[in-house]
């Protein structure tokens, strides 16, 4: 047995350390997006042969979420009825066990957890698990990840959502062949959006310095208002305090507008947003250029609540570890 050590393989990548699992995930989930797109994308072409859907007989769309994913399937609702042109209902668990809706075999289920509840045997149809580890089966969407952290898990799992609605859609012939083209760039590109949003870092971290807890409320409609859900979870953890989301429809509502955060992923959804006093504004490049704009290179209207997010992720990050100096 030779007791010389084996060199290092020239092409190997030196490991990477990372200060904590937070940071590891934002600094490597483009990466593992881009892994995601490689393994459904093939050819120009996104495929989940593997699933075998009848994609033209879905109907009715119903997205079932665990604990901690209500923000994702509420996104999902919203894209799904976008897309694919059918009728979607996002439910928690809870609310899908204690009224079991009508299923048929034009109906596809998708839970969103680690596993199914005993009462998905029930469905008709198509029913399917997005989940971060599983073997390869016909019912299984994995992102071949899963850390609990709602970071890369919210990412990853978007992604496979979105790529999956697309999926459908063009299985069914709504979206013509030019649309699906810039789709299919616009997934190649997305890891160069994510990684811009790193770039922008410093930024984000003066950002995170100025922002104050006190009376925030994340807002947005449409496809904006989950995103602004899920925003307001992270700042929860980061702060220790509830941080409110509140669809732009009902700000209204609100007596204390101080410390507004406005999501608006496209012009349409910036037009719309009320003349108030923002802290500031999420929104793609070119919306506007007030300085009260937090922005990032926007992409289709697909993509940009999903970079919206990561922006957030950012923030979340330095309120985190910027404040408790962990």
């Amino acid at each position: 047995m030779s007791l010389l050590k084996k060199k290092p393989s020239p092409t190997a990548k030196p490991e990477i350390k990372y200060e904590n699992e937070y940071r590891k995930e934002l600094c490597t989930q483009a990466e593992l997006a881009q892994d995601i797109i490689k393994e459904h994308i093939r050819g120009g072409k996104i495929t989940f042969d593997k699933l075998r859907l009848d994609p033209k007989g879905i109907r009715t769309v119903y997205i079932v979420a665990q604990s901690g994913n209500s923000a994702l399937a509420l996104w999902a609702e919203k894209a799904f009825e976008t897309v694919c042109c059918t009728f979607t209902k996002a439910l928690s668990t809870e609310s899908f066990r204690q009224s079991l809706p009508p299923t048929d075999r034009h109906t596809l289920t998708i839970f969103i957890g680690k596993d199914m509840p005993q009462e998905a045997k029930e469905c008709q149809g198509k029913t399917l698990l997005l989940t971060g580890n599983a073997a390869p089966k016909s019912h299984a969407l994995c992102t071949h990840y899963e850390s609990g952290l709602q970071v890369a898990d919210f990412t990853l799992s978007y992604l496979l959502l979105s790529m999956l609605a697309v999926y459908i859609a063009r299985k069914k012939g709504l979206l013509t062949e030019l649309y699906y083209k810039l789709v299919i760039e616009a997934f190649a590109e997305l890891r160069a959006a994510l990684n811009n949003i790193m770039k922008n870092e410093q930024f984000l971290i003066r950002l995170s310095e100025e922002l104050k807890p006190d009376h925030l409320i994340l807002t947005g409609r449409g496809e904006d208002y989950p995103c602004a859900v899920y925003i307001s979870r992270l700042f929860s953890t980061a702060y220790g305090n509830d941080i409110r989301a509140v669809n732009l429809e009902n700000i209204g509502d609100i007596n204390d507008k101080s410390n507004l955060i406005a999501l608006a992923s496209s012009d349409r959804q910036y037009s719309l947003l009320p003349g108030l006093d923002y802290s500031f504004k999420i929104a793609p490049l070119g919306c506007d250029d007030s300085i009260k704009n937090l922005c990032y290179q926007g992409m289709l209207p697909l993509f940009n609540p999903l970079l919206s997010c990561v922006t957030a992720q950012v923030i979340a990050y330095h309120i985190i570890y910027g404040t408790k100096g962990e």
